[in-house]
């Protein structure tokens, strides 16, 4: 789900000529990869062991406590 603040803008940015894309990281894998609504394009990366494995670096990261 998209926040309705962003897709109001979205919508007004596209009815005004523009092209609009948002991504997405979607951490439960709920939704669809990529859809298009109401000419939006939405583009959703999902979690991936890789992913996780970096997630749990950064967070151990001492530089990143401080």
């Amino acid at each position: 789900m998209v926040d309705p603040r962003f897709c109001k803008k979205a919508k007004a940015l596209t009815q005004a000529g523009y092209r609009v894309t948002f991504i997405l990281w979607d951490i439960k894998g709920d939704y669809l990869e990529e859809e298009k609504i109401e000419r939006i394009d939405i583009i959703r990366i999902h979690n991936t062991v890789l992913m996780k494995v970096l997630l749990n670096y950064l967070f151990q990261d001492p530089l990143w406590k401080r």
